[in-house]
């Protein structure tokens, strides 16, 4: 059960760390992604690499995370794999 919660504040620290990164300032999160400066880039993609391998503990039994959590995190990998491509 700790390790648990202490896996949900996790998630939480890495999302906040990649809105921070962003510095996004619309609702619409494309929009947002666009107005990234290149410098930034690198710790997109150091954000990113940290929440995929945190996805990897997704499908391990160690960690049961509801399937809303599961939506919300993946939601957020597809946004930042686009941003990569782009």
């Amino acid at each position: 059960m700790m390790r648990t919660i202490l896996f949900h504040g996790c998630l939480r620290d890495i999302e906040a760390s990649i809105e921070n990164t962003l510095k996004l300032t619309t609702h619409d999160p494309v929009e947002s992604y666009q107005k990234v400066p290149t410098q930034q880039f690198h710790q997109i993609s150091l954000l990113f690499s940290v929440f995929s391998s945190l996805t990897h503990f997704l499908s391990s039994s160690i960690f049961q995370l509801s399937l809303l959590h599961r939506i919300h995190l993946f939601s957020h990998i597809t946004i930042l794999k686009c941003l990569v491509i782009y």
